[in-house]
């Protein structure tokens, strides 16, 4: 249960996982909106290295953090991540998933670090984004709560892949917020998924899901389909994913505790290699399956956005619905055209196709 739940921490890393945007550009042509790859490298100073997963984003945007080792948590591994517009005033964002546990055990109290779960009481969705992520993340813009809405739905949809991690219990709730900013009133919309495992012993439970759109008021429903894409968009890097498993394996044979500092979780990277095991590949194919499905199913619930294939690669990509035409090339770049007219293969280095939708 340990590998499997560390597995999706990653996820979402991933990570569990900020992104955003809107490039919409006015042409000749109509409108068009332009996405590009963009590589997420392992920086964090302790971690593997390279490159740790891919995702899109509109061309003129930019990313600031990324990929968050932590040494004395059970996930190890989280994502901490925003991506926005040239000037901020639209983004997506990957706030950190931590691991709880309750009741304490002996000699620990709330708030302590008991086996890589800081011990506090479970909570709703939108009471853990009240207590938790406004004071640590939205605090300097005196943020208020201003809607919240349970997603039933999707909790229910996210329910069998929790199950096999071994969490009995999936709730989703979308909260928005209000605030001012550089004289703009904003609206972000924060999902939360939270999952428990509920035991004789006691509960088990973690933010699954975790990350926000945010725009100027009275524009963020409209720009929801692109931001949705952009999450449901990550691809993690193969090599990167099978040392991340081998640290997971390290992890589990010599117990948390064993983990004191960032230099021991150093060394346990540093013993890992650069051949990938059949059962790697394996667990890297499932959950890359698994988050492309459960995207699809969580993006229903976001409405707007629609699924093409994509004829250089094997996997399903969701888009932003509203356009007549979408190219692909093969750097993983993608055009959206609303004008019958428009080609961009002419006056063009690049090899576009244009794409269908998924049946």
């Amino acid at each position: 249960m340990k590998m499997r739940s560390m597995i999706c921490a990653i996820c979402f890393f991933v990570f569990t996982l900020i992104i955003a945007g809107a490039a919409l550009a006015g042409s000749p042509e109509g409108k068009i909106l332009r996405l590009k790859i963009v590589s997420i490298q392992d920086r964090s100073g302790v971690g593997i290295g390279g490159e740790a997963f891919q995702l899109l984003i509109p061309e003129d945007w930019q990313t600031t953090g990324g990929v968050l080792w932590r040494h004395d948590l059970a996930n190890l591994v989280t994502l901490a991540m925003r991506v926005a517009s040239p000037n901020g005033s639209e983004a997506v964002e990957f706030f950190p998933l931590t691991p709880h546990s309750w009741p304490p055990p002996f000699g620990f109290a709330q708030g302590n670090n008991y086996l890589g779960n800081i011990l506090l009481p479970p909570v709703d969705p939108a009471v853990y984004v009240q207590q938790m992520i406004l004071p640590q993340f939205r605090r300097q813009v005196n943020a208020r709560i201003i809607e919240s809405q349970a997603l039933l739905e999707a909790a229910q949809a996210l329910a069998a892949s929790a199950q096999q991690r071994g969490y009995n219990v999936v709730k989703a709730d979308k909260v928005r917020l209000e605030y001012a900013e550089g004289g703009t009133i904003m609206h972000e919309d924060i999902y939360c998924v939270l999952v428990y495992g509920q035991y004789p012993t006691g509960t088990i439970w973690s933010a699954d899901r975790l990350y926000s759109f945010k725009a100027p008021k009275g524009e963020l429903d409209s720009r929801a389909a692109l931001f949705q894409a952009l999450v449901a968009s990550q691809q993690i890097n193969l090599s990167w994913f099978n040392k991340y498993l081998q640290v997971v394996g390290m992890w589990q044979q010599n117990v948390m505790a064993s983990i004191q500092s960032a230099g021991m979780l150093s060394r346990y990277i540093s013993q890992t290699y650069d051949e990938i095991s059949a059962m790697n590949r394996q667990a890297w194919e499932t959950y890359q399956a698994s988050s492309d499905r459960i995207n699809r199913q969580f993006s229903e619930y976001v409405r707007g956005v629609e699924t093409y294939r994509n004829p250089f690669e094997s996997r399903p990509v969701e888009l932003p619905s509203g356009y007549q035409d979408v190219w692909a090339n093969t750097r993983g770049e993608y055009i959206l055209s609303d004008s019958p007219n428009f080609n961009p293969n002419v006056g063009s280095t690049q090899n576009w196709e244009r794409l269908t939708k998924a049946q």
